[in-house]
């Protein structure tokens, strides 16, 4: 171990009792996908029916939170009748569910548009990518709501998976200072746990703040809050804002969502899934095109990289760009400003903050996806072979195709919501399970966890200390600290590292059985 690896250890120590969050439900691994690593490499249409199980079970979690999700429901409509506007909020995960329900609503009600706003911490560039040293500063929350106009008689609905992430709080927070309406907090872990943070308590005991708990317990792969949490947040929070202009209740909402997944048979995707998983070991690529779906593609695609550790989506200004395994195209679009007008149902919202490229509006519009991005990414991966995977909505019906292979849905009598929330879990699954093909988690660990933030350090920690809680050995929260940080020294972004650290601590404590067994 290194001076300077030791000293990011320490300095990660001093704060880790703020980021320590293994107690927390949402960080716990599911106690029905011990073998979900086993099904996707064995038995592919077992791991669907698992993760279909755990998925319909989210809208029964709905159903008993119906009176207050009628009430913030009646304050939305409050709002944007006084000509106020809506506010949703999130980081990661919860910031693209966000934007996609600012996009379900402008699809459905164009006259009133610009009455809701969604936004993620670091602005629309972290749809593609997330910005995670936003997630930890609250401040940087205040500054786009300022930039944002957020104003008195504005309503903020504020999204976490976990119920403690910084930025989301603030947005909660400051949203209370300067406008005197409702406003709510969206979570997915029970009070009690969430006692021991203090930014939670909190929020919790505030009671200017109307809290919404939509615990789901522990999510099909450990700590991806991308899956049963941000299903059941889309959920709950389009429905609240979409079911008076469908003219529709809650419930039926509802009651048509978990329909649609309980009903919809989507394990023969699993042939897609394999033959994805193919694709990649030979080493090839793939380009989603689809015309309507592009929210919800793009969300599951990007999701995939700091999940797994994947090399993010290109982008066309870099100079030598590394071609990510996925990439989408909107074909129906002709340039990049096309194409996210379409993607978001608006023009993007990059933050052009102190020249900082990263969220420029030039370093959006490098992300290309419209029809010539065919040509480019082509060339790109060349001499490997570029694979087309269509999602397309064609009249009632999803189709999916993939070379010879093709399934279709019948979608007819959902609304927007409940159409791209069953895509959700079916593209959820279909990716999870290929990353297990793939081999990117151990039972339902995910060992590829990028340490990008605090909160990422300490859920590598504690996966490295179940691994090795397997292997009979205890290791101190410090120790293991420690040797993360020595090991994310020599390890790149695309290696496994909690895998890694795992492995050096194995191969130190065996040097020292040998060296003790022969004294």
């Amino acid at each position: 171990m290194s001076k300077q690896s030791n000293k990011k250890a320490e300095e990660f120590l001093k704060v880790a009792h703020l980021f320590k969050l293994g107690t927390l439900p949402t960080e716990m691994p599911h106690p029905e996908t011990g073998k979900l690593s086993y099904f996707a490499q064995n038995n592919l249409k077992k791991g669907y029916e698992t993760l279909n199980k755990i998925d319909i079970s989210v809208f029964d979690v709905m159903k008993k939170q119906i009176p207050l999700l009628e009430k913030m429901s009646r304050d939305m409509q409050n709002t944007i009748e006084k000509g106020n506007r809506v506010f949703l909020s999130g980081c990661g995960a919860t910031g693209r569910l966000s934007l996609s329900i600012e996009y379900f609503w402008r699809t459905i009600n164009p006259g009133k548009k610009d009455s809701v706003i969604g936004f993620m911490a670091g602005g629309d560039n972290a749809l593609i990518k997330s910005i995670e040293r936003f997630e930890d500063q609250p401040e940087l929350a205040y500054r786009q709501m300022h930039d944002l106009g957020f104003r008195s008689g504005d309503m903020m609905v504020a999204i976490t998976e976990g119920g403690e992430t910084p930025f989301v709080i603030g947005t909660v927070n400051k949203a209370l200072e300067i406008s005197s309406n409702n406003h709510y907090f969206l979570y997915c872990n029970p009070d009690e746990s969430l006692m021991n943070i203090q930014r939670s308590k909190e929020v919790i005991q505030n009671p200017e703040i109307t809290k919404i708990n939509l615990y789901c317990g522990p999510m099909a792969l450990s700590g991806s809050t991308r899956m049963q949490a941000t299903t059941i947040q889309m959920a709950a929070a389009g429905a609240a804002l979409v079911c008076p202009v469908l003219g529709k209740t809650i419930e039926e909402e509802i009651n048509s969502m978990q329909a649609a997944v309980r009903n919809t048979d989507y394990t023969c995707i699993a042939e897609l899934t394999q033959a994805e998983a193919d694709i990649y070991r030979n080493d090839d690529f793939i380009l989603y095109e689809t015309n309507e779906y592009g929210i919800t593609i793009m969300t599951d695609s990007t999701e995939r990289s700091p999940t797994f550790s994947l090399t993010p989506f290109e982008n066309r200004l870099t100079k030598k760009p590394i071609p990510s395994l996925c990439y989408i195209c909107l074909p129906e679009t002709e340039n990049t400003y096309e194409a996210w007008e379409k993607l978001l149902g608006r023009l993007p919202r990059p933050l052009n903050w102190d020249n900082d490229a990263e969220i420029s509006s030039e370093t959006l519009h490098g992300f290309d996806y419209s029809q010539s991005i065919r040509k480019f990414r082509k060339k790109l991966v060349e001499p490997h072979k570029l694979h087309i995977f269509r999602v397309w909505k064609n009249g009632d019906k999803m189709t999916f195709r993939l070379n010879d292979l093709e399934f279709g849905f019948d979608v007819s009598g959902l609304s927007i919501l409940a159409e791209h929330t069953l895509l959700k879990v079916i593209m959820n699954t279909h990716s999870t399970l290929l990353m297990g093909i793939l081999g990117f988690y151990k039972d339902n660990l995910m060992i590829w966890v990028r340490p990008s933030n605090k909160k990422l350090i300490d859920r590598c920690i504690r996966y490295i200390r179940i691994l090795l809680e397997k292997r009979n050995i205890g290791l101190s929260y410090e120790d293991t600290a420690y040797h993360l940080f020595a090991q994310i020294e020599g390890t790149r972004d695309d290696e496994p590292i909690v895998l890694k650290t795992y492995e050096r601590i194995i191969n130190e404590f065996s040097t020292k059985d040998q060296k003790e067994g022969t004294v």
